[in-house]
């Protein structure tokens, strides 16, 4: 997977388990992986499915620790309430709404926090889009926005 930005600053092993600690769960192999390698940033290929909503969407950036803007942690704080319980934050689409991990089974999903999608509702507005982090970055393809 390559990305349009550096990822800066490179993160540790101590800076993962620090994160861990406070979101008392471990992260998957494949997302500590991506966090160590990458720390966030704006992939090149950035259009993933959204098969509930018969719809695809744009990654504008992955989230990463302690980055300026696009922390994990701050945006955790941020949205703390907002967030249906058990998910953390790892990335944004262009409009704002969050690409989601679910901490119990490392599941991908799509909040639709902006109930775009006829789909959404108040008690329901986030959809599945991949079965793991890896499978996501799988699955991105070329978008026509990232070309312009």
């Amino acid at each position: 997977m390559k990305f349009q930005k550096t990822n800066a600053p490179p993160v540790t092993e101590s800076n993962i388990l620090n994160f861990e600690q406070t979101i008392r769960f471990g992260l998957p192999l494949d997302y500590r992986q991506f966090l160590l390698e990458h720390n966030g940033g704006v992939p090149e290929q950035d259009l993933f499915s959204i098969p509930d909503c018969n719809s695809e969407g744009l990654i504008d950036h992955f989230l990463g620790l302690g980055r300026e803007k696009e922390d994990l942690e701050d945006w955790m704080n941020e949205l703390e309430g907002d967030l249906p319980e058990g998910f953390i934050p790892i990335g944004f689409d262009p409009g704002g709404n969050a690409i989601l991990m679910d901490l119990s089974d490392a599941t991908i999903y799509y909040w639709d926090s902006a109930r775009h999608y006829p789909q959404s509702t108040d008690d329901d507005n986030t959809f599945w889009i991949a079965n793991s982090f890896s499978d996501l970055l799988k699955s991105l393809k070329d978008s026509d926005a990232s070309k312009q």
